[in-house]
């Protein structure tokens, strides 16, 4: 009874807009689909509920309908038969976010309806699903001329179909996969330009499935791995990760390989030297380095980044109890004569090892130390040890508080007082004090600054949007 009563008044409302001339009906019908495609697909649904007219100019129009994401809907499946439906020919991109879906397993409906559309489908983004490896390999050995990015994750090692080739997937710029066999015959698909691999134990022979690519991240990649022993003329970043920073070292491959100095490389090591043989045999020593000590919450981790004159990059991530072992005095040759910035995140617990272990960084400009607890501490065992490095070029050096809120201005200039105990440098530097509450400190008068005529001939304050300058004349 309900239905007919609603139906009824649709149909008194929709012969008096006829009658009427409803003023929204009379806009062009390109005017309507222009605002239309600002909404997404659920909210076309919605739209298209509303009036009579608005459903006729959504149902028409298949571009309207050429996206699909799984997100917003409880009824997948039948939602996507009707996007499909309505989308008609046009090219198609699909993209399984299991977040709203409450489920990361992909039906074997869903599946079916996406083969069968296999000739039309442009991006394919499955990374939150799990995906069977039949699914992906039925679709890639179907017709996709119009298939341009596939992202999925397998249940299972993906052998990839011999089928493959420039042929089958004309279009394909961009590819990420996981646990991924390569075809035992290879055909290149010279299309892709940006690839992501989680590897089995044998890739050596993925350049000449992907002959011009560009952007390349290997995942799971372990010590035993075979590497391609070279690159591609046309790649321009690659980057290596192990599942586990610490057990596994990507260096010995590097060393062992063919592989030439691109714009942007990363990998994981337990050694400073390794890499450093690599990357000084292809730069004649014409480089640079920076580097990150990441301590705090877990994190015990070096980043270390290797910079050429041309401006290409290694970076190497290493674990920090194995950087502390190459900071011994038989190593420090080899490497600490080219850092030119450093910063150290967990004062705490690094500074006053390095301390202990380097006597000198002879071309460090910038050095950042990232301050987040326990500076009391941290001042008392840096004033026990009775050592300095040595930083005679240094021309910035900054203190970093983003993380303290807590502190008064006093313990900020506390630790800034002991400076000078683990610090030696020839003229005085410019003194940086970044983060919340630094407006405190400048708010302390001059003598409460005694220790910066010593240290700076300037402390900037920073804070956000505050930003102070104050100036130190020598003591005399």
């Amino acid at each position: 009874m309900r239905m007919t009563i609603d139906g009824a008044l649709a149909d008194v409302a929709h012969a008096w807009n006829e009658r009427h001339m409803d003023p929204l009906r009379r806009l062009p019908a390109e005017l309507h689909v222009s605002c239309l495609q600002w909404l997404e697909v659920h909210e076309l649904f919605t739209a298209s509920h509303v009036s009579r007219h608005w459903r006729a100019i959504a149902v028409s129009e298949p571009t309207l309908w050429d996206s699909y994401d799984t997100g917003p809907f409880k009824d997948v499946e039948q939602s996507l038969k009707a996007v499909l439906h309505r989308s008609r020919s046009v090219p198609f991109d699909f993209t399984w976010s299991s977040y709203y879906t409450y489920t990361s397993e992909m039906s074997p409906m869903l599946g079916d309806m996406l083969l069968e559309h296999a000739f039309r489908l442009r991006r394919v983004r499955l990374r939150e699903s799990t995906v069977p490896a039949a699914f992906l390999l039925s679709l890639l050995t179907s017709a996709t001329p119009q298939l341009c990015t596939l992202e999925a994750w397998t249940r299972e090692p993906l052998q990839l179909p011999d089928s493959m080739s420039s042929h089958t997937l004309p279009r394909l710029t961009s590819l990420m996969l996981e646990r991924t066999i390569l075809p035992t015959c290879i055909q290149a698909v010279s299309s892709v330009i940006s690839l992501h691999l989680q590897v089995l134990p044998d890739c050596r022979h993925v350049f000449l499935l992907f002959p011009c690519v560009q952007d390349v991240t290997l995942d799971g990649v372990m010590s035993t791995t075979i590497l391609p022993h070279e690159l591609p003329q046309s790649l321009t970043s690659i980057e290596v990760f192990s599942d586990h920073l610490g057990r596994e070292d990507h260096s010995e491959q590097l060393l062992s390989s063919g592989w030439r100095l691109v714009p942007h490389m990363r990998v994981d090591s337990t050694s400073i030297l390794r890499p450093l043989q690599w990357f000084t045999a292809r730069t004649n020593d014409r480089w640079r380095m920076t580097m990150t000590m990441l301590v705090p919450a877990g994190r015990n981790s070096v980043e270390m980044t290797l910079l050429a004159e041309e401006d290409a990059a290694l970076h190497v991530f290493m674990p920090y109890d194995a950087f502390l072992i190459e900071t011994g005095l038989e190593y420090q040759g080899c490497w600490t004569g080219y850092i030119t910035r450093l910063t150290i995140d967990g004062v705490l617990d690094s500074l006053p090892k390095l301390v202990v272990r380097i006597q000198m960084l002879p071309s460090l400009l910038s050095l950042t130390l990232r301050l987040t607890q326990a500076y009391d501490v941290a001042a008392q065992q840096l004033i026990s040890r009775n050592v300095t490095i040595s930083v005679p070029v240094m021309q910035d050096l900054v203190l970093d508080y983003a993380s303290s809120a807590k502190l008064t201005a006093e313990e900020m200039v506390q630790f800034a007082e002991t400076v000078p105990a683990f610090l030696s440098w020839g003229n005085r530097r410019p003194l940086h004090l970044v983060g919340p509450g630094i407006g405190r400190i400048a708010q302390l008068p001059r003598n409460d600054l005694s220790f910066a005529s010593t240290v700076c001939e300037t402390l900037r304050f920073k804070d956000g949007s505050f930003e102070e300058f104050r100036s130190f004349s020598s003591p005399a």
